[in-house]
């Protein structure tokens, strides 16, 4: 029993006559109706007389008359059974049963509505509307406000979700077996209150489907529609799909910067937009090599603009790029990896690793962040600046590269395995290399240097990188240092000076002289050798060193003990000197004895100390003279009594 129809409408003829009852054939076989009764709750079974063949899926309309197919649209293919009597004794609207019996008398269906509650108990319809079960074959009955004779539901099935993706849904249902299929109908909503029909399916063993064209990133909702050959249909059940985001594959790592001169903060990822539209990078991720540093969240309204490019430095993104090897790589929301660059062995600084045109990786000397990428190496770059003087480079700002050359003053490894000092003719200055990978070197080779200012302690050095920053032009005989008086020497800081005075204060490997215009420190490096010199406070000394400048001050760095020469004194009278090495010029022992000639020239120098000889033999002539004399007088004296006889 299917549907009943017992409250007869005013415009749907009679109470009694008009009655109906709709049965479906839910079974697979075909179903003869000869013999079979309906009756309702008395005693009353109406046989149908009729050779009436119900297929599976099919249905049959039993009414008393005839006429009631004119007030209803009957499908072609529905079972008319006209009984000539009531349904029963009547079926009455306050409640009844409805029985439905084989021709072997055995019920097949009944059911009970109203009042009437002895089989189930289903509330009681207003007129005109019919008690439906919903769905067909199953156990529920519903209130039909709009009766459907001999249109039966479609049998039911349930819709699932098979795949989603960025543009897509996949979606099955079970097969319909129903003789009467019509089609399927697939509708999609974005609310559930606006359903649009998408697609009509007639294959009734159709039984999956794949819905394009849908946007990414939004929830759809999905129902599928059985529809009979009597207009009879069944809504499904509604599924839901987000469809996954699709993100850009034209953003792309372009360039990193893994090891900058000016700090591991201002290493770089650049990013490359190669398309014509702007693409939002909220929620991507960037990160380095598996197993390196944290991936980076990009921040939500990151936006990379049509054709440009996007930079990340590690201050913001942590990502610590090692200089001996790493690579970046770019993720999707999803963690679906959408770019990367190659894997780099080691980086020198200021080195970029770019992506060249046919998507290989190479290194350049010319890192352009913001910018497309410029492809040289260290060689152009050395022969692309001009040599200045080493004075010319200290006036250039922090981090300018520049180019000098110059002579060799203090090899590597004398002051410290990464530096090393050179000058030339306007002065010299420190060479830093912090990898300390040097070329064998001596005092008196002459350099090209290509590399970074910097000022350390006050001091300027010039920072190099790699071995290919440093290259030997020549030699020239070692170079001859600059005589200068302590109050002068900030000027020369870098340069190699010879200075003179006398020791004021010893304390461990460090001395300070002073000349009368100032102080100075000395310090003596372990690699040098000098040490056990035996000075004491008073002592006078004449050193030639490397002047450098520190956070302390002033302080003159010997490289050797030859670049040390003492001169002793005994009580700071007599001048006695004592060649520990070296020659010590004539200005200097007159300097010890207390002679001011450190404004004099060397051959004035020698000069003034010969006028000091022939001044001490004058003096000496004098005392002997005069003490002749006296003796003469005296012998006078006593031969011819008092001078007036004389």
């Amino acid at each position: 029993i299917n549907e009943v129809y017992y409250d007869v409408a005013k415009d749907k003829g009679a109470e009694g006559t008009n009655e109906w009852v709709e049965i479906y054939n839910p079974t697979a076989f075909e179903v003869d109706l000869k013999d079979w009764t309906i009756s309702d709750a008395t005693t009353t079974k109406r046989k149908i007389n009729l050779e009436a063949i119900i297929k599976p899926g099919g249905y049959a309309v039993i009414t008393k008359d005839s006429s009631t197919w004119s007030f209803w649209t009957v499908p072609d293919k529905m079972i008319k059974v006209g009984l000539g009597y009531n349904i029963g004794s009547g079926l009455n609207n306050d409640g009844d049963k409805v029985i439905l019996r084989d021709a072997a008398d055995v019920v097949i269906d009944q059911i009970s509505y109203g009042s009437d509650k002895d089989i189930m108990e289903l509330k009681d319809v207003a007129e005109g509307h019919s008690l439906e079960r919903m769905p067909k074959g199953g156990n529920e009955f519903v209130d039909q406000p709009n009766p459907t004779l001999g249109i039966g539901l479609p049998t039911a099935t349930e819709l699932k979700l098979i795949e989603i993706g960025g543009n897509y849904v996949e979606i099955s249902w079970d097969e319909n077996l129903e003789s009467d299929f019509e089609n399927y109908i697939i509708f999609q909503s974005e609310d559930e209150i606006i359903w649009l029909e998408t697609i009509k399916i007639d294959d009734p063993k159709k039984i999956a489907i794949k819905i394009d064209n849908l946007i990414s990133g939004v929830k759809y909702y999905f129902k599928i529609r059985i529809e009979n050959q009597e207009g009879g249909f069944w809504d499904s059940n509604i599924i839901s799909a987000l469809t996954k985001k699709i993100y850009s594959s034209a953003v792309i790592v372009n360039e990193l910067l893994p090891h900058p001169s000016t700090g591991t903060d201002n290493e770089f990822i650049e990013l490359f937009n190669s398309s014509n539209e702007d693409v939002d990078l909220s929620g991507w991720f960037l990160d380095d090599i598996e197993g390196g540093s944290s991936p980076y969240l990009i921040l939500s309204g990151t936006i990379i603009k049509a054709n440009s490019y996007l930079i990340f430095y590690k201050k913001e993104t942590k990502i610590a790029l090692n200089d001996d090897g790493d690579m970046a790589r770019l993720f999707w929301p999803d963690n679906i990896l959408v770019s990367t660059s190659e894997a780099y062995k080691s980086a020198d600084y200021d080195i970029s690793w770019s992506r060249n045109l046919d998507n290989s990786w190479l290194f350049s000397t010319t890192a352009t962040p913001g910018a497309a990428n410029i492809f040289t190496t260290k060689q152009d770059e050395i022969m692309s600046i001009p040599v200045i003087l080493v004075e010319e480079a200290k006036k250039q700002e922090k981090n300018e590269w520049v180019k000098v050359e110059g002579v060799v003053t203090a090899v590597p490894g004398l002051f410290g395995k990464k530096v090393m000092y050179i000058q030339d003719s306007s002065g010299g200055i420190k060479i830093y290399f912090d990898k300390a990978l040097w070329p064998e070197l001596s005092i008196g080779d002459r350099v090209i240097i290509w590399g970074k200012i910097s000022i350390s302690s006050g001091e300027y050095q010039i920072k190099i990188y790699s071995p290919e920053d440093i290259r030997i032009s020549g030699h020239d005989p070692p170079p001859t240092p600059a005589k200068k008086i302590i109050v002068e020497l900030g000027n020369f800081v870098g340069q190699l000076v010879r200075v003179s005075g006398r020791v004021v204060k010893i304390s461990g490997s460090t001395i300070w002289i002073d000349d009368g215009t100032g102080e100075v420190r000395l310090y003596f490096y372990p690699a040098t050798g000098i040490k056990g010199l035996g000075l004491k406070k008073g002592d006078w000394v004449v050193v030639i060193g490397i002047l450098s400048r520190t956070s302390a001050g002033l302080r003159l760095l010997p490289r050797a003990k030859s670049d040390l020469k003492i001169i002793k004194t005994q009580e700071h009278k007599n001048i006695k000197t004592t060649e520990i090495v070296g020659k010590i010029t004539g200005a200097e022992k007159a300097q010890a004895a207390g002679v001011d000639y450190r404004n004099l020239d060397e051959p004035t120098m020698v000069e003034a100390k010969k006028e000091i000889n022939i001044l001490g033999i004058i003096l000496i002539l004098s005392g002997f003279l005069s003490l002749v004399i006296l003796n003469i007088f005296a012998k006078l004296r006593k031969k011819y009594g008092n001078h007036n006889q004389i």
